[in-house]
């Protein structure tokens, strides 16, 4: 057993390795997501802050395909300040394998439009700024009887800055909502050339990031709901859907379940441990070899929000100090 896990490591790092070799672009901007999408869209819409009325945010680490040596971890975290109908989030995301970081930071500004009296119909606008920090570790390679002359004198690390800008709409009528956004409108991608590393931006909507998303809530009583979400993601070339059944109860506790067209299925569950204060914990697991090889997809998460009634006693005590 102990040689077999050996031997998918080996297979996962030659993997990586091998897309370095036989490609001169060795990155591009393929987009890692949290499983907790759901309870926090903004992580990856910014108009998903328009769901918010109160000061609020969320924190996660994901781990991919647990076990298995060099594996990426993804991490983040969001906060969204609400201003009457006008929004400002700050948004950082970190992705890391042992050969590759990438840090991103989004500044993001929203508008929420209401097109009726009776606020049923919400519209809300989302932009963003990203600035993206890529650090590539190319002597970190270690394959067992590899060599790799592609990384001759390229040094033990080299870090490239690019900008990119996100976008979105969030649309919202009674129980019904639908969602479009581009986490990356523009095109960031790192060229390897004479042992030097070169970041560049372009746009290229073939290698651009669409996300379209549509849910409906139904409530079966007045403690319990259910919520269905179809999840269309474009990254860069890749197509998939995800496809999902939310559970909440008092929204003290949810339980989820998704499948993820071609490869994975899991299941998630939050639970109120204090008030406005809920952790968060995604199981996934993939029908690929090396999912079979590892122990699944593991993420947690703190998902977070101030009341509005304390917002309102500490507006009202500086009134009157």
């Amino acid at each position: 057993m102990v040689l077999k896990t050996k031997n998918n490591n080996y297979l996962v790092t030659a993997f990586l390795l091998m897309l370095f070799v036989f490609s001169g672009e060795i990155w591009a901007q393929y987009r890692p997501y949290s499983a907790f999408y759901n309870l926090n869209p903004a992580m990856h819409n910014p108009a998903g802050m328009g769901t918010q009325n109160t000061l609020s945010g969320s924190l996660f680490y994901r781990a991919q395909m647990l076990g298995i040596k060099d594996a990426p971890h993804f991490q983040g975290m969001q906060i969204t300040l609400p201003i009457s109908n006008f929004y400002i989030g700050v948004n950082y995301q970190r992705n890391a394998t042992r050969a590759q970081e990438t840090n991103e930071l989004a500044t993001d500004f929203g508008y929420k439009l209401n097109l009726s009296v009776e606020n049923k119909h919400e519209l809300t606008f989302g932009l963003g700024s990203v600035v993206n920090l890529n650090t590539y570790k190319p002597k970190s390679f270690n394959v067992q009887h590899a060599y790799d002359p592609v990384f001759e004198n390229t040094g033990k690390f080299s870090t490239q800055a690019m900008f990119n800008v996100r976008l979105g709409l969030w649309y919202v009528f009674k129980d019904f909502y639908v969602s479009l956004s581009s986490p990356g409108l523009l095109y960031n991608h790192v060229v390897q050339k004479d042992g030097k590393f070169n970041g560049r931006t372009d746009f290229n909507f073939a290698k651009s990031q669409l996300f379209l998303q549509t849910g409906y809530n139904v409530n079966i009583s007045e403690n319990l709901s259910v919520e269905f979400n179809v999840n269309y993601r474009y990254n860069a070339g890749f197509h998939k859907t995800d496809v999902l059944a939310l559970f909440r109860v008092n929204d003290i506790v949810s339980l989820g379940a998704y499948y993820t067209t071609v490869d994975q299925m899991g299941s998630w569950l939050s639970v109120e441990i204090v008030e406005a204060l809920h952790i968060m914990y995604h199981f996934g697991f993939g029908f690929n070899p090396l999912y079979y090889a590892s122990k699944g997809t593991h993420e947690v998460g703190l998902l977070w929000k101030v009341p509005k009634r304390n917002l309102i006693a500490i507006k009202n005590s500086r009134l009157t100090n």
